[in-house]
This record gives C-alpha cells, structure tokens and sequence, in this order.
C-alpha cells in the first residue's frame, strides 16, 4: 500500500514537470497587448536579413527552428500566424478555381457568347492572389513596438 502511494506521488510529479508546454509571447511594449504562439503552431518569420521562413516551429533556448533552419529571437523582424486551413486555401482553391474560370470563360466565348471572355480578367486577379498567398493574421513587427520572448507554459496556465 505504501508503495502504491509513493508510486502515484512520483507519477503526479512527472506527469506536472513534463506537461510544461513552451511558447513565443510576444508583446507590445506601447498598449502590454501579450499574444502567445504554442510550440509547433505555423508561423511565418521574417529576419532582419530579409529570410522568409514559414512552416511548424520547435522552440530551443534563445532560439527556435523551422524545419531545418535556425532563427534566433534577436533576428526576427516580423512574426506571424500561418494556420494551415488558410494556407490551402489561398494557394491551392484560388489557382485551381482561376484556372477552372478561366477554361470556361474560354469555352463559352467561344462557343457561346463572346462576352464572357471578360471573365478572364477575375480569373487574372485569383490567379495573382493565388500566388501571393495572403494571410489575414496579424502581423508582429518588431519596429512596432513588438516584443519577442521564450516562455514555458504549465498545464493549468494553459488551461485558464
């Protein structure tokens, strides 16, 4: 009995101590607005450089990675969400859906009524967004008064 006791102890313990979930707080030093990314969420990053780095992230020490490619916190110009519904979204349906529109348009027009060459033009403009790829999370620049820290979250802070 008592070891059960002493077992379920050191099991509590090591359950607490490995629940610890690291993340990126970032902060607005003007309005103390914080924001936290959890560990392996997609983000895009963009150093001071100028390097485009996009993809799950894995947090280290001062630093964190992005598939094989290490930025550290001092590089980081803007940091941004990058949720993976969006990203097939805008890649993926607005090419396809361009190119559908721009097939029809074509087929139409030519067999049916020439005005509908005109939806070539909208056709253009997905195209264009398609490969542009936007992203309508926020943006955290670090010349807008952005902060960027590590921080370990445990798993009642995660939970409020």
């Amino acid at each position: 009995m008592e070891t059960l006791i002493i077992l379920s102890f050191v099991l509590l313990f090591a359950n607490i101590s490995w629940s610890q979930e690291k993340s990126i707080k970032t902060t607005n030093l003007t309005s103390q607005k914080e924001v936290i990314i959890k560990e392996n969420k997609r983000i895009k990053n963009q150093s001071v450089d100028g390097n485009k780095i996009s993809g799950p992230f894995k947090l280290e020490n001062k630093s964190f990675l992005i598939g094989s490619e290490k930025v550290y916190l001092e590089d980081i110009q803007t940091l941004e969400r990058n949720p993976l519904l969006i990203s097939i979204y805008s890649s993926k349906v607005l090419n396809y859906g361009s190119i559908i529109t721009t097939g029809f348009s074509v087929l139409i027009g030519a067999l049916v009524d020439p005005t509908t060459f005109l939806l070539i033009i909208p056709a253009s403009a997905m195209i264009y967004a398609g490969i542009q790829s936007p992203n309508i999370s926020k943006n955290y620049i670090r010349d807008r008064n952005w902060n960027f820290e590590i921080i370990t979250l445990s798993e009642t802070t995660i939970s409020q």
